[in-house]
């Protein structure tokens, strides 16, 4: 009796951590949605910066300065 006991409770335990494995990558899922989101913020900050410096130094070099 205490091997099906035994077996029982490993069962259980591997079904916990499966449940515990899909649960928290279904988390990872959409923290990974929202890390996209802000690597495309990141990515159109920086053209805008970099548009923002472009449209600097054609100024600069228009006036002569």
């Amino acid at each position: 009796m205490p091997e099906i006991t035994g077996v029982i409770c490993e069962f259980l335990i591997m079904i916990a951590m499966l449940v515990a494995v899909w649960f928290f990558g279904k988390r990872e899922g959409v923290n990974g949605e929202k890390k996209k989101q802000a690597d495309r913020r990141a990515d159109s900050v920086s053209r805008g910066l970099s548009a923002g410096s472009d449209a600097s130094d054609r100024w600069l070099q228009k006036h002569g300065r």
